[in-house]
């Protein structure tokens, strides 16, 4: 049976609604079981106050959603967080909220350090 593991970064209030709850200490997860596939949802639930939930769903992840309602600090540190485990395929949700030609400087400057800090 084939298992696709993926990490939500900010969708807390859907991750319900795409899966059961299993556990939720310092991340929460959900799953999911299909006829031929587990769908496991990994999300961080005492992020941004404990970085260690956020680095453990993004090591246990092979999928990303970032669900990003606004601009901050924290977008910066779950994009380098995601960068640290070499994730390149990361599906960014921009609310309606927020600007996305903003976001996308934001995203352009983050990388930009990430890669000369290499």
């Amino acid at each position: 049976m084939k298992s696709i593991n993926s990490v939500s970064l900010r969708l807390y209030r859907i991750a319900g609604e795409l899966g059961k709850r299993n556990t939720a200490t310092n991340l929460a997860i959900y799953d999911r079981k299909t006829l031929d596939v587990i769908y496991l949802w990994a999300a961080p639930v005492t992020f941004p106050d404990k970085i260690q939930s956020l680095i453990q769903t993004v090591n246990i992840a092979k999928y990303t959603v970032l669900n990003v309602t606004k601009l901050g600090k924290y977008i910066g540190e779950e994009i380098i967080a995601l960068n640290s485990v070499s994730f390149r395929d990361v599906f960014i949700h921009p609310s309606y909220e927020v600007d996305e030609e903003k976001l996308r400087n934001s995203l352009r400057i983050i990388l930009f350090h990430i890669l000369n800090f290499l």
